[in-house]
């Protein structure tokens, strides 16, 4: 049965095992997303230092900041980094955001070279 109503949610009840194999799913399902996160971290930065091309600093930047913003989100950085303090999951959530915004201007002002083609809308 399909309702239209948008705060409708579906619960479904499992049997333990069913639970167990779904959450080993899940976990590996995660740690597949960040070994990749990290690994494309690690690979823009060795970039940045061999290259010296900023745009790899600030998209390895990026990367971190979007990390961070999953991970708070998944509930992670509360479990590893601060179990006693549930307000640093928040102060992590909005501090990655704003870094996740002033990196993404920042990478168009490289990549795109904007601050030439347009003088004076290229500050921050």
């Amino acid at each position: 049965m399909w309702v239209a109503d948008s705060n409708t949610l579906r619960f479904l009840l499992s049997s333990k095992q069913q639970f167990e194999e779904q959450r080993i799913d899940e976990q590996f399902a995660f740690g597949l997303y960040y070994g990749a996160s990290i690994a494309l971290i690690v690979l823009s930065l060795l970039l940045w230092l061999s290259l010296k091309t900023p745009l790899f600093l600030v998209y390895g930047l990026y990367l971190v900041s979007n990390t961070m913003l999953w991970f708070s989100l998944n509930g992670f950085a509360f479990q590893h980094f601060w179990p006693n303090s549930p307000q640093c999951t928040t102060t992590a959530f909005i501090s990655s955001s704003c870094c996740l915004s002033c990196l993404l201007s920042s990478s168009a002002n490289i990549s795109l070279i904007f601050a030439k083609r347009h003088p004076g809308c290229g500050a921050i």
